[in-house]
C-alpha cells in the first residue's frame, strides 16, 4: 500500500489540473465518488455484454430442447436399442 500511495504524489499544483479535489497526500471526496462511479458504469457494461451473449446462446439450445422429443422417438441407425 505504500507504494502505491508513493505513486499516487504529486506536487501541489497537480491536482487543479485533473479536475479534483485534493493535496499531494489526499484526494477529495468528490475524486473518489468519480472514480466509484466510473468502475459501476464499466461493471453495468460489461454485464449487459454477459447478458447479450448469454441471451445469444440460449437461442440454438430452445431450439435444440424443441428438437429432441421428435427425435427421440425415431430409432437412430447402426446403433442397437
Amino acid at each position: 500500500m505504500k507504494k502505491f500511495k508513493k505513486q499516487l504524489k504529486f506536487d501541489g499544483g497537480a491536482w487543479p489540473a485533473f479536475g479534483v479535489e485534493g493535496s499531494d497526500k489526499a484526494s477529495g471526496w468528490k475524486a473518489e465518488s468519480g472514480v466509484a462511479l466510473a468502475a459501476i458504469l464499466e461493471l453495468n457494461q460489461k454485464l449487459v455484454e454477459k447478458d447479450k451473449e448469454i441471451m445469444t446462446l440460449n437461442e440454438p439450445v430452445e431450439e435444440l430442447r424443441q428438437l429432441v422429443p421428435s427425435l427421440a422417438g425415431k430409432k437412430c441407425k447402426g446403433v442397437a436399442h
